[in-house]
């Protein structure tokens, strides 16, 4: 479904092999939640994007968790708010209000 879908919108895009189920379930537990439905789906296709430019447009699952540590280590505790599919993730700070 995913890889079509970017495709038809990007023909030029690189997908690498799929996520394992099993590295999916290690990933939710290393972030303590979850990842979203659509983004589980997406990895299980392929893991992550490779754009035009050979940028990584959706990062691979490592990046993910990465990313998601990272941030979580490094913005304030409280107090927070979430929003959009990404709060899944990572809660934003009230500085991050649009």
């Amino acid at each position: 479904m995913w890889r079509r879908a970017v495709q038809d919108a990007f023909p030029e895009a690189g997908f690498r092999e799929p996520v394992q189920p099993s590295d999916l379930t290690a990933a939710e537990f290393r972030l303590g939640r979850p990842l979203p439905a659509a983004l589980r789906q997406l990895l299980l296709e392929s893991d992550g994007v490779i754009g035009r430019t050979h940028v990584d447009t959706v990062w691979p699952l490592e990046e993910i968790v990465r990313q998601n540590l990272f941030f979580r280590s490094t913005v304030p505790s409280t107090p927070t708010e979430t929003t959009g599919t990404a709060s899944e993730l990572v809660p934003l700070p009230n500085w991050h209000r649009p």
